[in-house]
């Protein structure tokens, strides 16, 4: 993650988006798995220098994936000394991960507080009446 130690700053950034990855596969026989010693990431950038955190990204497994949770990342990057961060201002919004062969969606900021909701609107021909 870019600027990670913020110690000592004479500087300040806005962090960036987490940016979007795509992953398809067409492995019809096994399932597919990322190892257990890696980890996909699409997060926001720090803030720093008073700075506000980056939005998080997203992640899209197209195909027959079996991923945990925990190697997956795509939450909003934390402001550090952003005036108003006490309440969440500054810190970047959550990311998405969607599992397309299972029609999963995964929406997680990893505890990071933000003032704003994370609106998921579907599009409108899946919208159900009942």
């Amino acid at each position: 993650m870019p600027f990670a130690n913020t110690g000592t700053i004479d500087y300040s950034l806005t962090g960036g988006s987490g940016g979007y990855i795509y992953i398809n596969t067409n492995n019809v026989r096994a399932i597919n798995n990322i190892n257990q010693n890696f980890t996909v990431e699409a997060q926001g950038g720090f803030g720093i220098g008073g700075q506000y955190g980056g939005s998080g990204g997203v992640i899209v497994f197209d195909g027959g994936f079996s991923v945990n949770e925990t190697q997956v990342t795509t939450a909003g990057g934390a402001a550090i000394n952003a005036p108003g961060n006490t309440n969440g201002c500054g810190n970047g919004g959550a990311g998405t991960v969607w599992y397309r062969k299972f029609d999963r969606l995964y929406v997680d900021n990893e505890g990071k507080q933000t003032i704003k909701p994370t609106m998921l609107t579907p599009p409108p021909n899946q919208v159900s009446n009942g």
